[in-house]
C-alpha cells in the first residue's frame, strides 16, 4: 500500500512539474459556417523547462475526435497531412498557426459560438497532461 501511494504521489509531482513549465497563449478555435462540423485550432506552447516535449494527443468534450496536422509545400502544392506529434523543444516556444501546424477538430457536437470557451487537453510523450481552454473566434475579418 505505501508503494502504491508513493507511486501515485511521484505521478501527480510529475504532473504537477510538467503543468507548471508548459504554458499554452492566445488558444484559438476557428468560427465555423452554419452546418459545418469541422474546425481547426492555433495556439502557442511555451516550454520553460530543459527537457524536449512532444503534444502527441488532445482530447476535449465538445467535438469527436481532434487530429495534429501540418500544412506543408510538396510538389508545388500546399498539402495538410496528419503528423503524430508536434515537438516542443526545451526553453523554447512552438506555434500553431494557418499554413502550418495546426489542431484539426472532427465531428464537432454543437454548433460553435463566438467569444465561447471551451476545455481542452494536451497529453504530452512524458505522460504529463496540460488543461487549458480555448476561445472561438471568427477568422475571417
Amino acid at each position: 500500500m505505501k508503494t502504491l501511494i508513493t507511486a501515485s504521489f511521484l505521478l501527480f509531482s510529475l504532473n504537477s512539474f510538467a503543468a507548471k513549465n508548459i504554458e499554452v497563449q492566445n488558444s484559438k478555435i476557428r468560427l465555423t459556417p452554419p452546418g459545418m462540423n469541422v474546425s481547426a485550432m492555433f495556439l502557442k506552447i511555451i516550454n520553460h523547462s530543459d527537457k524536449d516535449l512532444k503534444i502527441i494527443k488532445v482530447t476535449g468534450d465538445f467535438a469527436g475526435s481532434f487530429e495534429l496536422h501540418n500544412m506543408e509545400m510538396i510538389d508545388g502544392k500546399m498539402k495538410m497531412r496528419t503528423v503524430e506529434s508536434i515537438d516542443v523543444k526545451a526553453k523554447s516556444e512552438t506555434e500553431l498557426k494557418h499554413g502550418g501546424l495546426h489542431i484539426m477538430i472532427f465531428n464537432i457536437k454543437k454548433p460553435l459560438k463566438e467569444g465561447e470557451l471551451h476545455k481542452l487537453k494536451l497529453s504530452l510523450d512524458d505522460k504529463s497532461e496540460i488543461e487549458f481552454d480555448a476561445k472561438v473566434e471568427n477568422m475571417n475579418h
